[in-house]
C-alpha cells in the first residue's frame, strides 16, 4: 500500500489504480482462467497515512474509535457499510475536526457501491466546502470516477449501447481533465486523472487520442506504477489501428518489463493472435453443423469471417445477433461467415440450438472438433474473429466486438487480378474437412 508521508490527515493515498481493459473494445469472456477487467470502484480503499497519530497510537476516545472503525470498513471495501457508518459519524459528531475526511469516505463509499449520483453530490460538496483539505484532490477524482461509472455500469451490463453512453463518457472525460488541471501539483492525483482521460477516450473509440494519452504517460513515467497497464493499452490500441508490428513491440515490452503481471500474461495471448496475420488460413475442423453446412471448397476464393463464441459468454450473447445482422445486410456471394463454438462449461448441442433459435442466427454455426480450431486461431478470449482474404491469408485477428460492416467491406473489394491463383498454391482448408459429421 502506498503511504502518503506528507500529511497525518490525508486518507486519499491508495493502492495501484486498475485501469479498465476496454469496456467494449477489449472486454471478452475468458476461454480459460483469464479474468475480466477490474473496475476502478473495486480497488482497495485509502487509509490514513502511516505517519498519522491515529495509526501510531490506540484510539483515545469514542470519536477516534468511531473514525478508526470507519477507516477499517472502507479499507475492507465494504462500501455500503462505510457510507452508512460515515453518515452515523457525521450525525453523532457534527463538529468533528475529521468532518472533511468522513465526507470524503462517505462520498467514495457511495460511488463505489454504485450510488453514483449521491456519492458525486457529497464529494463535490466536500470539495466546495473544504478546498484546502488534503483529501480534496482525491474527492474531485472520485467524483469524476462516479461520472465514468454512470456510463460504464449500464454499458457493461448491456443495458445501453455505446452511442447512448457517449454523452456520459464525454462528461466523465471533461471531469477527469478538470481534475488533472486543477490539481496539477498533486502528481498522484493528476496522473490518475490523465490516465482516466486516455481510458475514457479509448472507451469512446477515439483511438488516436487515447493512444497519444497513454504514450504521453509512458514518456513521463516509463516505470511508473501504472506503466504496465498503460503499455498494454498502447499495444491494444495499436492492434485495433492495425499497426500490428508496433503492437507486437508494445506487448513484448510488457512481457519483458512487467513479468508476472496479468498484463504480461495477456500480452502473450495478444502476440499469438498477431502472429496469425499474414499467414495462410488455419484449417477449420467441425464435427457437425448446427446451422447450415460448408465444405472447404465452398469458401475457396472468398472472404471468410470466422467468429468463435460460446453460449455461456455474456459478450457473445450480446454480439452474436449483431454479427448475424452484418451477415444478412452484406449478403454477398463473395463472403462466407462462420460461427465456431466448442462444448465447454456445460454447453451442449441442445443449448447451442436453443441459443441459435432465441437469437435468430442464420449464418453457419459449427461445433469445433474438441477445440482444435480454437487452438489454431489462438482463441483465448471470446468473441474472437479472424478475417481471411480471397487468397487465403489471415488479414485481421481481434475481438469480435470490433467487427463492423466497413471492416468487412474493405476485404470484399474486387481483387486487382481476379484470376490470380490462391496464395502458396494451395486451396484453403485442404486437409481440414469437417470430421465426424456431415460437411454439407
Amino acid at each position: 500500500m502506498m503511504n502518503d508521508p506528507r500529511s497525518a490527515g490525508r486518507v486519499g493515498a491508495s493502492p495501484r489504480l486498475l485501469l479498465l481493459l476496454s469496456l467494449i473494445l477489449l472486454l471478452a469472456c475468458g476461454k480459460g482462467s483469464e479474468k475480466g477487467p477490474s473496475s476502478p470502484s473495486s480497488e482497495s480503499a485509502p487509509t490514513a497515512s502511516a505517519s498519522s497519530p491515529e495509526a501510531a497510537a490506540p484510539a483515545a476516545n469514542p470519536e477516534q474509535e468511531a473514525f478508526d472503525s470507519l477507516v477499517s470498513t472502507i479499507e475492507a471495501q465494504r462500501f455500503d457499510d462505510a457510507a452508512a457508518e460515515a453518515q452515523r459519524f457525521l450525525e453523532k459528531y457534527p463538529s468533528s475536526a475529521k468532518r472533511a475526511q468522513v465526507l470524503y469516505i462517505r462520498g467514495r463509499g457511495l460511488v463505489s457501491a454504485g450510488k453514483h449520483d449521491d456519492g458525486i453530490a457529497i464529494l463535490r460538496d466536500m470539495v466546495a466546502k473544504y478546498p484546502k483539505d488534503e483529501n480534496t484532490p482525491f474527492a474531485a477524482f472520485y467524483a469524476a470516477q462516479g461520472e465514468y461509472m454512470k456510463a460504464y455500469t449500464p454499458l457493461s451490463e448491456y443495458k445501453i449501447e455505446l452511442d447512448q453512453a457517449l454523452p456520459q463518457f464525454q462528461k466523465a472525460h471533461d471531469a477527469f481533465q478538470e481534475v488533472a488541471r486543477s490539481y496539477a501539483t498533486d502528481k498522484e492525483v493528476s496522473i490518475r486523472a490523465q490516465l482516466l482521460v486516455a481510458q475514457t477516450l479509448f472507451d469512446m473509440r477515439r483511438r488516436e487520442e487515447a493512444l497519444a494519452g497513454f504514450q504521453e504517460y509512458l514518456k513521463k513515467e516509463p516505470q511508473g506504477i501504472y506503466a504496465g497497464q498503460a503499455l498494454f493499452q498502447t499495444g491494444a490500441l495499436l492492434a485495433e489501428l492495425e499497426r500490428n508490428e508496433e503492437a507486437r513491440v508494445a506487448f513484448a515490452r510488457v512481457i519483458k518489463d512487467f513479468p508476472g503481471t496479468e498484463e504480461a500474461s495477456t500480452s502473450v495471448d495478444r502476440i499469438t493472435e498477431l502472429d496469425l496475420i499474414g499467414k495462410s488460413m488455419p484449417g477449420i475442423q467441425v464435427v457437425r453443423w448446427i446451422v447450415g453446412g460448408l465444405r472447404p471448397e465452398q469458401w475457396n476464393g472468398k472472404v471468410v469471417v470466422v467468429t468463435f463464441w460460446n453460449t455461456w459468454c455474456s459478450h457473445c450473447q450480446h454480439d452474436m445477433p449483431k454479427i448475424d445482422a452484418l451477415y444478412r445486410r452484406l449478403s454477398s456471394p463473395d463472403l462466407v461467415m462462420i460461427g465456431i463454438t466448442d462444448n465447454t462449461k456445460g454447453q451442449n448441442d441442445d443449448r447451442v440450438r436453443a441459443f441459435v433459435d432465441a437469437k435468430h442466427l442464420t449464418f453457419p454455426i459449427g461445433i469445433d472438433n474438441h477445440g482444435a480450431t480454437n487452438g489454431r486461431y489462438a482463441v483465448s478470449r471470446i468473441p474472437a474473429t479472424a478475417i481471411i482474404d480471397r487468397e487465403g491469408i489471415v488479414r485481421w485477428r481481434n475481438s469480435g466486438t470490433l467487427l463492423d460492416e466497413a471492416l468487412i467491406e474493405r476485404f470484399l473489394k474486387p481483387r486487382a487480378n481476379a484470376d490470380a491463383p490462391p496464395a502458396h498454391g494451395r486451396r484453403r482448408g485442404d486437409g481440414h474437412a469437417p470430421e465426424g459429421g456431415n460437411a454439407s
